[in-house]
């Protein structure tokens, strides 16, 4: 119970002091212009099954790029803002903070993503097409699970590598394509399709792509929506680790409110 009043403390405390209206229609519109140029180059294609796949993956797209860059330095811009401190005096591990932290960012850029989605099908004019649509809902509650998961192992990254600035332009568009938002995993050279695996969002993709192609959908979905859940706990575990090694770090060496 105290870990889920922590998660929802950092939720609403985060949702106050995210950026204001301005901030986020002018990168709404940056969105949008980017949603609008895929949609065409896709549109072009003329491939039915996989228009609707990159119709769904464009807006999440659009939710990676700004939750990864604004999770990826919510640790560092804590300890640069000395309110790390009051972290480490409650006792309450970071993880959770920084879980409600990200999942303030993926409610914050959600609308923005559902705006994206409707002008991919203003630009290209057409409805997506799925074969099995009920197979939907949960991929995509799975995807966004996997994507918290994923952004979140970023935060403590960047503490303990020191990533400077432009540390996470490399790292959203690959992101992107090996969490499988752009082309399905099996699509991707082989060497790069082995590491996409790694990533839940690819399976839970998987599901939605599945979906879209229609036979032996069940069994794919599930098994999509299997390995997705498992591998998010993964990461997971992998973030509460790193997370306690950046509070080690900070107690041994006495680094906190000088970072």
């Amino acid at each position: 119970m105290k870990r889920l009043t922590a998660i929802s403390a950092a939720f609403f405390q985060e949702w106050k002091t995210t950026a204001g209206l301005a901030n986020y229609m002018a990168q709404l519109a940056g969105i949008l212009v980017r949603s609008a140029a895929l949609a065409w180059i896709v549109h072009q294609s003329g491939d039915r099954a996989l228009m609707t796949y990159v119709y769904v993956g464009i807006p999440l797209i659009s939710i990676w790029f700004w939750v990864v860059f604004q999770v990826g330095w919510s640790l560092s811009n804590e300890l640069v803002g000395r309110t790390l401190d009051f972290n480490i005096i409650s006792r309450t591990p970071v993880i959770f903070v920084m879980l409600g932290k990200t999942l303030t960012h993926v409610a914050f850029w959600i609308p923005a993503g559902i705006i994206s989605f409707i002008t991919v099908l203003l630009v290209s004019g057409q409805l997506p097409e799925m074969a099995n649509i009920e197979t939907l809902p949960l991929s995509l509650l799975l995807v966004i699970a996997g994507l918290v998961a994923t952004s979140l192992f970023f935060a403590p990254l960047v503490v303990l590598v020191g990533g400077a600035g432009g540390f996470f332009n490399a790292i959203m568009p690959i992101g992107a394509a090996l969490g499988g938002f752009i082309l399905p995993v099996d699509r991707l050279p082989f060497g790069l399709e082995v590491v996409a695996r790694c990533f839940p969002t690819s399976w839970a993709m998987e599901s939605i792509w599945s979906g879209i192609e229609g036979p032996g959908f069940w069994e794919l979905a599930m098994r999509g929506w299997a390995v997705s859940i498992v591998l998010s706990v993964v990461w997971l575990i992998i973030d509460y680790l790193m997370c306690n090694a950046v509070e080690k770090r900070i107690r041994v060496t006495g680094t906190l409110g000088i970072y």
